[in-house]
């Protein structure tokens, strides 16, 4: 009989649980290929974090994707203007400029969001924090931003 070992696993970005809510039927298969190809006698029993609902609904602006290049590459750049969420010239000239990266939208701009937006990283923090709670857990899986989240 095969031992169950717990595993709380994080996709990277991509809108990965908005465009398929059963996103860890996938992973949950390769898993269980991992350990039958190695002759383990363990059974996954896995929760899959969604968490991209938590990005969608914060702003994103294209002084975000600016603050995050220098926060995260520490290249200097500095910025002059800061959108306040009210329409205007700058809302107006943030939308606009946004237009062409909004396939950026839950890719790289999910990182920018991360990376300078306070209320995102606490809103992460707590699901991370409720989700280890549920464990404990044995093993956790983390891919690409998923790793930056768990790590923070």
């Amino acid at each position: 009989m095969a031992k169950t070992v717990r595993v709380l696993a994080f996709h990277g970005i991509g809108g990965v649980d908005l465009n398929d809510p059963d996103w860890g039927r996938q992973w949950q298969g390769t898993l269980g290929s991992a350990l039958e190809a190695q002759d383990l006698a363990l059974a996954a029993d896995s929760v899959f974090v969604h968490y991209d609902a938590l990005f969608r609904d914060r702003p994103l602006h294209i002084v975000d994707y600016l603050k995050a290049l220098k926060r995260l590459l520490a290249s200097g750049i500095e910025h002059t203007f800061e959108p306040d969420g009210s329409k205007g010239f700058f809302s107006d000239l943030t939308e606009l400029a946004l237009k062409p990266f909004q396939e950026f939208r839950f890719t790289a701009g999910m990182v920018a969001q991360w990376a300078v937006d306070e209320t995102l990283r606490t809103a992460t923090r707590a699901l991370v924090a409720a989700e280890f709670a549920k464990g404990p857990f044995d093993l956790v899986l983390a891919h690409s931003l998923g790793s930056l989240l768990v790590y923070d």
